[in-house]
């Protein structure tokens, strides 16, 4: 009796974790950045686990000391979990400390207000744009241009977009990241699939203790839309978030722009977000 108990035991610890490793794996197939490694932790400790079941039937049967080999598998993948899981809390309450969030500026001139002033302090941030000077215009970005042709990124490959984005934050702590093409991506994809776009990136930079700022206007993308966005970012002005990233250094700033801040006719030609045509 005792050893079918110890059988049926050893089978259980055998097939239950892989049960679950399978269902962990139709999920990280879906997931990105840290919480990708972690699910891939969690799958490599089941099957630590799970092998410690083969050793608990042979203890079962035999009675040959097998116990010893499946308390250290047993260890090995309670221990790796634990350390893992401590590493992904500390570091997710280390960036509950720092300033961040995500917003949406309305105007595009706020837009390129921040856009120009955190290239002045030389703070580095990611741009998500349709405007393809921008490549090299800004020292202090890493710019992504969104476009159908040439070496830009698709506006479909929403996934793509993502992962730039991640690997950006990976390397980044407290990155800061700026959109500013929303209205070209909802030309090519439906609302929802932007929105979700949208609101996993924001989980991931509010994550890491990072910046969101999302370039959106009623008047283009609809009020309905901009209402939807609005619960999850919070409206902010370009004072607002600048004071936020680098309160010492916005003063001077803002007084040249208060004194003369325009824009010369070809920024102006080439900044215009609403021009959807093709190059």
């Amino acid at each position: 009796m005792v050893k079918m108990i110890g059988i049926i035991a050893g089978l259980v610890v055998i097939f239950l974790p892989l049960l679950i490793s399978l269902h962990i794996l139709t999920l990280e197939r879906q997931l990105v950045g840290e919480i990708k490694r972690f699910a891939r932790m969690v799958m490599l400790s089941l099957f630590l686990f799970s092998s410690s079941g083969v050793f608990i039937v042979l203890e079962a049967m035999y009675h040959g000391n097998y116990w010893i080999y499946a308390a250290i598998l047993i260890f090995i993948s309670y221990f790796a979990l634990i350390v893992k899981a401590i590493e992904y809390i500390s570091e997710f309450s280390e960036t509950r400390e720092r300033k961040g969030g995500a917003f949406i500026v309305r105007s595009e001139e706020e837009i390129k207000f921040i856009v120009k002033t955190l290239d002045k302090l030389q703070i580095r941030f990611l741009l998500l744009t349709r405007i393809k000077s921008s490549v090299e215009k800004y020292k202090n970005a890493e710019v992504v241009w969104i476009s159908r042709v040439g070496s830009g990124v698709s506006p479909t490959d929403l996934h793509r977009l993502l992962d730039v984005s991640l690997k950006f934050l990976l390397e980044n702590r407290g990155g800061i990241i700026i959109i500013d093409c929303l209205e070209f991506l909802l030309l090519y994809n439906e609302f929802k699939a932007v929105a979700k776009f949208l609101f996993n990136l924001k989980d991931h930079v509010v994550m890491r203790g990072g910046m969101l700022i999302l370039h959106a206007n009623p008047d283009i993308i609809g009020e309905k839309e901009f209402n939807v966005l609005r619960e999850e970012f919070p409206e902010a002005t370009a004072e607002e978030l600048l004071g936020i990233i680098s309160p010492q250094g916005l003063f001077g700033l803002l007084e040249v722009r208060r004194v003369g801040g325009s824009e010369s006719p070809e920024e102006k030609g080439e900044g215009d977000s609403r021009n959807l045509k093709e190059e």
